[in-house]
């Protein structure tokens, strides 16, 4: 019946209006199932009565099992009704026979007075509840510091109710529980988090940062993320560290793009700051390409100094080392499983050192020892220093070696410092020969090119001037087949040699001015290149000896002071002059604010990998959470009771 009026439905005929209304009704009807002598055989007459019932038109009566918790409720209920309205009549009670009492004669006046005391002193139990607490702890303060440190809700329940008590406060009379706990945070959090973005204040200047890493998700599968940054003169801010559905460049531009757009400050960006992946620096389809379309200009390109140097120190290692098939590189191993053998004091330097190495060696103890004394951002970065300064022999007022870490074949920064701690501890640890040549071609190569290298990357005004030293070390090294391998690598990334880039050079404290006054002839007359690349070609082995910085610059250098947003009225000055100029004083101030290390987004990568399985499962509550450790780690860097009491945002 229900298929044939389903065919029907569209009609409005009375017949089929009758036909739906009967079926309506009918479902009202008992589907009959029952035995047909039912009535027969039941022998309790309820139960005859309820079929009864239940054959009746409409189906009279339900059948329904005992909620066992809703009847204990009533019960309760019932219960606590009674006992009120007994206290009730008690206290009733002896109301009546108080004003009874004072009525009577002066004679009873004595003993009902005795009997009405002692109905009075007969404790009557209160219905009035508990008074509800009030006081609120979770501050926003309070919630940013939980946050920073990873306190979850109910550890913040324990921590914050026991510090109360501490403080002489009862806990009964603080709003501690945890969904008001959980609540707080995530309504602080996001108050703060809000906060924060209406009060950037950014640079006229901004560098975007970005680098990618996969991070496991909530479910526990793994997630593209991507670390957008940016910074300036004064600045660094970390924008979000969204997911990402591929880890193509179309996919990270309009991931930067959308950050961009979301902090309103699309119009600042001058440069473009990251690793150089294919998915970065393709020509057609790479992030840097496809967001200059976006934001329809033409923008700096500042490649990582420190991954196109990681480059060269991969290629040099395959070269006197051989590639390695598996994760872990089987040498490193051996050596880490040994450490708890070797006597620690019993190491000695490197001998047989190449003549070249050996003339510089006291220039670059002393070059080391000078960047020894700076603040070194990572642990590894010190630890090269004093193992570089140990192998040539040079003195250290504390020197103790660390255990051994990771070992994974990836880890470019491992190869420099087990090389290096493997030859100082040769005389423990057995090598081949051949692993012995391979480290020490190695070795030599670490210490007389690339720390130095290394170590100098991050000053943008310094970058084009140490490109060209690096070309031309390079380009001599006595091993020719490292120099060969490395030269050819490092002539791919020649970023900071390019016409658009080699002006920097302008602001080194380090290049003379006849140097300065060559480049701003060259930026005034020649020509520029008609498609200004990205990057400098790599020059003829042969010419690059005598290659200067001048050599590289063109008209096309313009576009630095164009993007910068600088003033150039000192060009038309003797370079001599520059330091008192103001313009060139602003133009050192922007330059000096460049960031050619992306380490920037390695600290946001760093920050998501830290807190993103803790705390909170939402998304949006995890780019929040970013923004106030962000900002709790900023305005409080140290605890003293200094730092602890500040209260300064990021402007």
């Amino acid at each position: 019946m229900w298929k044939g009026l389903k065919k029907s439905c569209t009609r409005t005929t009375d017949t089929q209006r009758k036909k739906e209304e009967t079926f309506c009704d009918e479902l009202e009807d008992l589907f009959d199932v029952a035995h047909p002598k039912a009535m027969q055989l039941l022998t309790i007459e309820e139960d005859r009565a309820f079929l009864a019932a239940q054959r009746e038109k409409g189906r009279r009566g339900v059948m329904a099992g005992v909620d066992k918790k809703i009847a204990c409720s009533i019960k309760r209920r019932e219960e606590s009704k009674s006992k009120q309205s007994l206290q009730q009549n008690q206290a009733s009670s002896a109301l009546e026979y108080d004003e009874l009492g004072s009525s009577s004669e002066p004679e009873a006046q004595s003993s009902s007075s005795s009997s009405t005391s002692s109905l009075a002193i007969s404790p009557v139990v209160s219905s009035s509840k508990r008074k509800r607490a009030t006081l609120k702890v979770i501050t926003p303060e309070l919630s940013s510091t939980l946050d920073r440190t990873m306190i979850s809700h109910r550890s913040a329940l324990r921590i914050v109710s026991a510090t109360a008590a501490s403080l002489g406060h009862d806990p009964m009379e603080l709003v501690l529980n945890y969904e008001t706990v959980r609540t707080s945070r995530a309504t602080h959090r996001s108050g703060i988090a809000k906060e924060i973005k209406e009060n950037f204040q950014p640079s006229e200047v901004l560098t975007v940062h970005w680098d990618g890493k996969i991070i496991p998700d909530e479910q526990g599968a793994s997630v593209d993320r991507i670390a957008i940054l940016v910074s300036g003169i004064n600045t660094e801010k970390l924008l979000g560290v969204p997911k990402l559905l591929s880890g193509t460049g179309q996919a990270i531009a309009t991931a930067v793009s959308a950050a961009l757009e979301e902090w309103d400050i699309s119009e600042n960006v001058s440069a473009l700051s990251f690793d150089t992946t294919a998915s970065n620096t393709g020509h057609l389809s790479g992030a840097c390409v496809i967001l200059e379309q976006k934001l329809g200009r033409r923008l700096l390109h500042l490649a990582c100094r420190h991954h196109i140097l990681e480059l060269v120190a991969e290629k040099a290692y395959v070269e006197c080392m051989g590639p390695s098939s598996g994760p872990d590189i089987t040498l490193f191993s051996r050596f880490k499983q040994k450490w708890k053998d070797i006597s620690q004091d019993d190491y000695s330097p490197l001998s047989d050192l190449p003549p070249s190495l050996y003339e510089k060696r006291d220039d670059l103890i002393c070059c080391w020892k000078h960047h020894l004394v700076k603040h070194q951002p990572r642990d590894d970065y010190r630890e090269l220093l004093e193992l570089a300064i140990r192998c040539l022999d040079g003195a250290l007022p504390k020197f103790s070696l660390r255990w051994p870490g990771a070992l994974h074949r990836a880890r470019w920064m491992a190869k420099l410092i087990y090389a290096m701690k493997i030859l100082l501890f040769a005389n423990q640890f057995q090598l081949t020969a051949r692993e012995t040549l391979g480290l020490n071609r190695f070795t030599f190569f670490v210490l007389e090119v690339y720390v130095s290298a290394w170590f100098m990357a991050s000053v943008p005004s310094s970058a084009p001037a140490n490109d060209l030293r690096l070309l031309q070390d390079l380009s001599e090294y006595h091993d020719v087949k490292i120099s060969r391998t490395c030269l050819t690598v490092f002539g791919r990334h020649l970023w900071y040699l390019s016409e658009g880039l080699v002006g920097l050079a302008l602001f080194d404290p380090q290049v003379n001015a006849t140097m300065k006054r060559n480049i701003v002839r060259a930026i005034f007359e020649r020509e520029a290149t008609e498609d200004s690349p990205k990057r400098a070609a790599l020059p003829a082995t042969s010419s690059l000896p005598t290659k200067q910085l001048s050599d590289f610059a063109s008209r096309g250098s313009n576009f630095l002071f164009e993007s910068l947003k600088m003033k150039t009225s000192f060009l038309s000055k003797e370079p001599d002059t520059w330091s008192d100029d103001e313009d060139f004083k602003t133009g050192v101030a922007v330059v000096g604010g460049l960031r050619v290390i992306n380490d920037t987004a390695e600290r946001g990568i760093a920050l998501i990998q830290a807190f993103n399985s803790k705390i909170t499962k939402s998304e949006d509550q995890r780019q929040h959470l970013l923004q106030v450790v962000e900002e709790q780690r900023r305005s409080q860097p140290g605890t003293s009771k200094q730092d602890l009491t500040s209260k300064k945002r990021n402007k």
